[in-house]
């Protein structure tokens, strides 16, 4: 059971990886509260406009591909891997960015 569970957040780190080349602004979109970080291991856009929607559809895009992937891998089902990165992803926030708490925007 645990090597079931290790796995999967083992994995939560390898989401990160194909995420680099949007670090930057991925970066800078949560530091300004454009964006914040859900549950479900996705981002939405905290302000809505052009810049944080289409960053929000490309990182999403990006991290769907990469949960699937880990999920097929591994066996575990996609939702798990979802909710795991999720919890890794607002664990790791930084103080004053957004995360999504019963559909309400929460600042950190």
């Amino acid at each position: 059971m645990k090597k079931q569970i290790f796995l999967p957040i083992i994995s939560i780190f390898l989401v990160i990886i194909p995420l680099i080349s949007f670090a930057l602004s991925l970066h800078e979109a949560k530091a300004s509260g454009l964006v914040g970080e859900k549950p479900d291991g996705y981002i939405g856009a905290v302000v809505s406009s052009d810049e944080a929607n289409q960053l929000v559809q490309t990182v999403n895009q990006k991290r769907r591909e990469e949960y699937q992937r880990l999920s097929s891998g591994n066996g575990s089902p996609l939702n798990v891997i979802e909710e795991l990165a999720g919890a890794k992803l607002i664990s790791q926030l930084s103080s004053g960015e957004y995360y999504m708490d019963h559909g309400q925007w929460i600042k950190k």
